[in-house]
């Protein structure tokens, strides 16, 4: 499996949707990480 096709696979999974919420997490994560 190449890394292309690896990656590939994570945004199909991913679904668009969920994207914003999987972001706003880890920026509120690193957020209070830093705190």
């Amino acid at each position: 499996m190449t890394d292309i096709s690896r990656s590939r696979a994570w945004l199909e999974s991913l679904r668009p949707k969920t994207l914003p919420l999987a972001f706003a997490a880890i920026i509120v994560g690193t957020t209070l990480a830093w705190q």
